[in-house]
């Protein structure tokens, strides 16, 4: 069992953060999530409770843990079939039953990511109620770009975002897309193309040792390896912690 001294992300939201730290957190969980994702894995409950502070601001380094509820799909699975379900705020649409597309298990991560970065960026949930997914899953209510405005959000930021909480899975972008999105090119250490090694190597700093040893089981749910003691509340509006 790693323990890992910083706890996990929900402790450091107290605040909105700062747009290029938004993006490094960002780039480092699309990165994890790639690794996972072409290793047929899915997580299946990313949050802030499950991403473990390494370094804390403003280099931040962070690393997807809590993979009690992730599943390795094999090769003819390929639906979520009845996968498990998250958390509330972080879930995808589908995994709620308010979208029938079910054939891309990968793309409920995805979701998740983009919930996590939205409340990085605001400390406000996305969605914070069935109501509220439902709603926005049927286009009832579009994606809420003036819940961004007050915060001076890049617009580059905020088409990733609606591509990430995109309500039909089928549109949403595959982890590697996301890190190669534009808005991603310019955090530290990506500009370089030439260093494509390094950044490959990178993919297994983003999960702990223990879980990358779990890719080589066989399907099935793999337990998390990772000491993290906080917990997510289920608050409604804005975050105290979660």
């Amino acid at each position: 069992m790693e323990y890992v001294e910083n706890g996990n992300l929900p402790k450091y939201l107290t605040h909105p953060f700062l747009e290029e730290e938004a993006k490094m957190i960002a780039d480092q969980l699309a990165d994890g999530l790639n690794h996972m994702h072409q290793n047929g894995f899915a997580h299946r409950d990313l949050k802030p409770g499950s991403i473990l502070v390494v370094s804390k601001g403003p280099q931040w380094l962070v690393q997807i843990s809590d993979l009690d509820i992730s599943k390795r799909l094999r090769p003819e699975q390929a639906t979520l079939e009845t996968m498990r379900m998250g958390t509330l705020g972080f879930i995808a649409p589908e995994m709620l039953g308010f979208i029938s597309n079910r054939d891309y298990p990968y793309a409920a991560d995805i979701w998740s990511l983009g919930t996590v970065i939205f409340l990085i960026l605001t400390n406000e949930l996305f969605l914070a109620d069935l109501n509220l997914i439902r709603n926005y899953a049927v286009d009832v209510i579009s994606f809420p770009v003036e819940r961004l405005a007050p915060f001076q959000v890049n617009e580059s930021i905020i088409e990733l975002l609606e591509q990430l909480l995109a309500p039909n899975p089928q549109k949403r972008p595959s982890a590697s897309q996301v890190m190669h999105h534009d808005c991603l090119l310019d955090v530290a250490g990506n500009s370089d193309e030439s260093d494509n090694s390094e950044r490959e190597d990178h993919n297994s700093s983003t999960i702990t040792d223990s879980e990358n040893n779990s890719f080589g089981e066989e399907t099935g749910n793999v337990p998390s390896a990772v000491w993290s003691t906080d917990t997510v509340s289920e608050r409604a509006a804005t975050i105290d912690s979660v």
